[in-house]
């Protein structure tokens, strides 16, 4: 059975072992993220496509990590019985002045997942 003063010099050699340890791992940051999440939608009596433009930018300077820009945009079209137009322009921006501390510049995250749906209701063609 271990005595008490062994015990305290094994979590010693431990928790020695762990601060050592530990001056020697850089901190983990993780990358810039741009994100836009666009829906567009018409729910109308047109059996035809709408006409839709999703323009997304995406711009970035600099090498600093751990930032987020994220946009979510909807639009719809209920009622009538024309196509329709859709249009929608998103600019994304990022600058950084500082350094990230790795002397590393990463790549950034940039997700533009982009929905566009059409529903036909044949009652909106019968409306006045």
């Amino acid at each position: 059975m271990m005595n008490f003063t062994g015990l305290s010099l094994s979590l010693l050699s431990i928790t020695s072992f762990l601060t050592v340890g530990s001056t020697f791992v850089n901190p983990v940051s993780a990358q810039n993220v741009q994100a836009d999440i666009g829906l567009q939608y018409r729910i109308n009596g047109s059996q035809q496509p709408t006409n839709r433009n999703d323009d997304v930018q995406f711009n970035s300077q600099g090498s600093c990590m751990g930032n987020a820009s994220v946009t979510i945009g909807v639009q719809g079209i209920v009622g009538g019985n024309n196509p329709g137009e859709q249009n929608r322009h998103v600019r994304h921006e990022m600058t950084c002045n500082s350094s990230n501390g790795t002397g590393i510049n990463p790549p950034r995250v940039q997700l533009q997942p982009s929905v566009g749906i059409d529903v036909y209701n044949p009652a909106d063609n019968f409306r006045n």
